[in-house]
């Protein structure tokens, strides 16, 4: 531990920290070394610095505690047995891989806690490791900038998680005319449900005496990090459907059971959109569910209907008080629009994507309260 340090700001004020600690930076193609704003911010510090940056060393045996060690083996350890069912893990990578403290010279911090509050639900619904990983990029907002290697400190976790962009609210402006008898869900009422989903909106037939009964609908936006400008709508379409093949278009999760039955697109301009046709299943209840992803300019609008019981409205039914009537509107500067000429590559689109819309939907499927109208 001796020859162990963090290379830390010299002082509070430092610039280049600053530019971290309150990023408003809005980036639009952080991947592009000449577009990423990150970086021009960090030039122009570096222009007007006299001095350059000079890191304080702070040495590990100087400022560690005895808890903080036993923490981290007690959180690490946790991990290790959590994980241990998706993925073979010898003792010897565990302490290789796991169980170190620190990545690099960052300064010390709770990041695993931190990391495992954050993500550790996508492991109810996620078992391969790959998969995991896609979902955690999908979901966490932290996006890749090609100019991060200009700032002259090791970031910690906290620090990284400034550099997300809150999509849901920059990423699609879009509004929605409610089909002849039905509500809203009050908002309260979903993130009492849904706690871990940013829903836009809830809706329901007012004939209805729940909410979360018979049929509902639940409305939010799935981002990607790249513009979808430069793909095809048959492009997108197409690695959909490999994307699915490649996970069987099946999904199990414990006693939750969701199988994919049909994709079908809809290639009608402005709402180009893809309908996912699900059948799911926990223990006896059975659920008919169907996606409809819009897509715009910086991901999916996810529009989510559901039919529970025999009573319910058929899921084709429900497409066409929604969709067919055209209740959902995209503003004109966030709608996708097929480039003319098709893109180089897709695999950061499906990197992107991964499989976070499947663990939107396995989360959202089934609450695990039901909420009667108040």
């Amino acid at each position: 531990m001796a020859d162990k340090y963090s290379l830390t700001p010299a002082n509070e004020q430092d610039p280049f920290h600053s530019i971290i600690l309150n990023n408003h930076i809005k980036e639009k193609e952080a991947w592009d070394p000449g577009k990423s704003r990150l970086g021009m911010a960090l030039d122009s510090v570096y222009k007007t610095c006299t001095d350059p940056p000079r890191p304080k060393i702070v040495r590990d045996i100087e400022v560690i505690t005895g808890n903080f060690l036993i923490n981290n083996v007690e959180e690490a350890i946790k991990i290790w047995h959590r994980t241990k069912k998706f993925t073979e893990c010898s003792f010897d990578d565990f302490c290789e891989y796991i169980l170190p403290y620190r990545i690099g010279n960052e300064s010390l911090s709770d990041w695993r806690e931190q990391a495992y509050q954050k993500f550790s639900y996508l492991l109810d619904s996620i078992s391969d490791p790959l998969e995991l990983t896609k979902a955690i990029v999908q979901v966490s907002g932290i996006y890749y900038n090609a100019r991060m290697s200009k700032y002259p400190f090791f970031p910690t976790f906290s620090e990284l998680d400034q550099l997300h962009v809150d999509i849901s609210h920059k990423g699609c402006k879009y509004s929605i005319d409610l089909p002849s008898g039905w509500d809203t869900i009050p908002h309260d009422t979903l993130k009492k449900i849904f706690p871990r989903l940013d829903l836009d909106m809830g809706l329901y037939p007012v004939s209805q005496k729940e909410y979360f009964t018979g049929n509902y609908a639940l409305v939010g936006f799935m981002p990607v990090l790249q513009s979808l400008h430069s793909y095809s709508f048959d492009r997108i379409v197409s690695d959909m459907k490999e994307m699915n093949d490649r996970t069987k278009n099946t999904w199990n999760n414990d006693s939750i059971s969701t199988r994919l039955d049909s994709i079908v697109p809809v290639n009608s301009s402005p709402n180009y959109r893809i309908n996912n046709y699900l059948t799911i299943r926990r223990d006896s209840i059975l659920l008919k569910g169907c996606q409809s992803l819009y897509v715009s300019k910086f991901g999916y609008i996810t529009l989510m209907l559901y039919q529970k019981g025999n009573d319910a409205l058929p899921i084709d039914s429900l497409l066409g008080k929604f969709n067919d009537s055209g209740c959902l509107k995209v503003d004109q500067e966030y709608r996708y629009t097929p480039p003319q000429k098709e893109g180089l590559s897709f695999t950061h689109f499906l990197y992107a994507l991964g499989i976070g819309g499947i663990v939107y939907l396995l989360i959202a499927f089934f609450p695990k309260r039901k909420t009667n109208r108040q």
